[in-house]
């Protein structure tokens, strides 16, 4: 009786190892590749930036995390944030055909 148990217990173990362990190894990460700026300063003294970040994403991810400035977002008035399309480049970007993001 007691190596029936045993064994019995012996394959529970088992079996749930196999549902666990699959699981324990899946990592999420990814990398910033390139980074590309333009900025302009306007005749009133704001500054335009437009910027675009390339990224090598492995894993799933719902949102990227950015962070904008040392104050806490106080000299950020407007900030929008798109996919970019792949037929112009850093400074033609207008906002005929772009996928706005949701932002927080």
């Amino acid at each position: 009786m007691k190596s029936t148990y045993r064994i019995t217990l012996l394959l529970f173990s088992l079996l749930l190892s196999l549902l666990l362990l699959p699981g324990c190894g899946k990592t999420s990460s990814y990398t910033i590749d390139k980074v590309e700026i333009m900025a302009d300063i306007m005749p009133d003294g704001d500054l335009y930036v437009e910027e675009l970040y390339t990224y090598t994403v492995h894993g799933d991810y719902d949102w990227m995390p950015r962070h904008m400035d040392a104050y806490c977002g106080e000299n950020i008035e407007f900030f929008e944030a798109y996919t970019p399309p792949s037929d112009r480049v850093l400074g033609d970007f207008v906002y005929v055909g772009l996928n706005r993001l949701n932002v927080d």
